[in-house]
């Protein structure tokens, strides 16, 4: 079992991620607090889809910009979620399915566009912010 306040560096000792090994916790990646900067996993990620894919981006640890340590304010980088979904891989030997949400209200159709051509499909839509922004959901099988 592993809980929020677990460290993430002791759960996935071959991934290098530097000086935020021993701070990084799982909450740190399920709030977008884990201090990297920016859409990075995005533009970084393989260019194939297979069962090493999330493995491959996740190693590169070490080159994500980082705008804070651990804890810091909230970034949408995705490279936190990226890096769940390794741990969950680690941890139950299953590849997961690579989630993220992108703004429809005000509207991102940029980054819509982006991750529909790369497979994302919507499974389901929220309000975030108070109501002040709705986000869709989505969703892309590893």
């Amino acid at each position: 079992m592993v809980s929020l306040d677990d460290l993430v560096g002791p759960l996935l000792p071959s991934v290098d991620f530097g000086e935020a090994e021993w701070s990084l916790t799982v909450e740190h990646l399920l709030s977008h607090r884990g201090g990297w900067q920016g859409d990075w996993s995005l533009f970084n990620a393989p260019a194939s889809h297979d069962t090493s894919s999330l493995s491959t981006l996740v190693i590169r640890a070490r080159e994500v910009p980082r705008h804070s340590p651990p804890g810091g304010p909230v970034s949408y980088d995705n490279f936190g979620y990226c890096v769940a979904g390794a741990l969950v891989e680690a941890l139950t030997g299953a590849v997961p399915v690579l989630f993220c949400e992108v703004n429809v209200r005000p509207r991102n159709d940029t980054s819509l566009a982006f991750h529909a051509a790369i497979g994302f499909r919507e499974v389901g839509q929220q309000d975030t912010d108070g109501g002040a922004k709705r986000v869709s959901l989505l969703a892309l099988d590893l």
